[in-house]
C-alpha cells in the first residue's frame, strides 16, 4: 500500500509540474502576442502625422508641398514651405496670379477658401486651432510688381479665437532693409472682412477699400485687396509696395 500511495502522489506531482509547465508556455505566448501588439501600436503611433510642418522636416520631408497635420484630435490638411528661411511653415496665405477672389465674406474667411497649391487662405478657424498651445513665429514673404523681394518676420505669432473675432497678436519685428513695421499698428486688433466691419474708423469699413484684414484704422499693411500693381499692399516709408505674390506662413520655436 505504501508503494502504491507513493507513486500515486509521485504521479500526481508529475501531472502538476507538467500543468504548471503548460501554464508558463501559454502565460509567455501571452506576453509575447501582447508585446508584438504593443510594437505595432507604437508603430502605428510613429506612423500618426506631426502637428506642424517643422517636425515633419525634422522627420525628413524636405519637399514643400501638400502634407497632413494632426492636432488635438483633427486631421488638418496643410501646405508646408520646407525651403525659405531653415524650412517647416505652415503657409496659411498666399496670392500668386489673382485667380482667386479675395473679397469674400466673414464666413469664407472663417472657413478658408482657394486651393492650397496656388492662391487661398487657410480658415480662421483652423489658423486659430493650429496655433494654439505653443509658441510661434510669423515670416510674410512678398514680391512686388518690379520683381523685388521683401520680408516681414515677428518673434511670435497668435490669432486668437472667434470670440475676440481672431484677434491678431505678433512680437518683435524683423524684415528685408527700407520696410517698415506697419503690421505693429493692428497688433491686437480684431479681423474685419467686406460683411464684418471690427475696425476703429468712424467713417469707412477699412475691409471694403483694402480687403480682409486686421485693422485699427485701415492702416499700411494688408495683402487681401486688390490684385493688380496698382493696388497699395504695403507702406515702405516713401510709398505704397504693390505685391504680386504673398505667402503669410508661421512655424513654432
Amino acid at each position: 500500500m505504501a508503494l502504491g500511495a507513493t507513486a500515486l502522489v509521485l504521479a500526481l506531482k508529475t501531472e502538476s509540474t507538467a500543468e504548471l509547465d503548460s501554464a508558463h508556455v501559454y502565460l509567455g505566448e501571452q506576453v509575447n502576442i501582447m508585446n508584438e501588439s504593443l510594437n505595432e501600436q507604437q508603430k502605428d503611433i510613429n506612423r500618426l502625422p506631426p502637428s506642424d510642418c517643422k517636425a515633419l522636416l525634422q522627420a525628413g520631408n524636405v519637399e514643400s508641398g501638400i502634407y497632413y497635420l494632426l492636432k488635438d484630435g483633427r486631421i488638418f490638411k496643410v501646405y508646408c514651405d520646407m525651403v525659405t528661411s531653415g524650412g517647416g511653415w505652415t503657409v496659411f496665405q498666399r496670392r500668386c496670379d489673382g485667380t482667386q477672389d479675395f473679397s469674400l465674406g466673414w464666413n469664407e474667411y472663417r472657413r478658408g477658401f482657394g486651393k492650397k497649391e496656388g492662391e487661398f487662405w487657410m480658415g480662421l478657424d483652423d489658423l486659430h486651432s493650429l496655433l494654439s498651445n505653443g509658441r510661434f513665429q510669423l515670416r510674410i514673404d512678398m514680391t512686388a510688381c518690379n520683381n523685388q523681394s521683401f520680408f516681414a518676420e515677428y518673434r511670435s505669432f497668435n490669432v486668437l479665437g472667434s470670440s475676440t473675432n481672431y484677434q491678431l497678436q505678433i512680437g518683435d519685428f524683423e524684415g528685408s532693409p527700407g520696410l517698415r513695421n506697419y503690421m505693429k499698428y493692428v497688433n491686437g486688433r480684431p479681423f474685419s472682412t467686406i460683411d464684418r466691419d471690427n475696425d476703429d474708423s468712424s467713417t469707412t469699413n477699412c475691409a471694403k477699400r483694402h480687403g480682409a484684414w486686421w485693422y485699427w484704422r485701415c492702416g499700411n499693411a494688408f495683402l487681401n485687396g486688390g490684385y493688380s500693381c496698382s493696388s497699395p499692399n504695403w507702406w515702405n516709408g516713401s510709398g505704397f509696395i504693390s505685391v504680386r505674390f504673398s505667402e503669410m506662413k508661421f512655424r513654432p520655436y
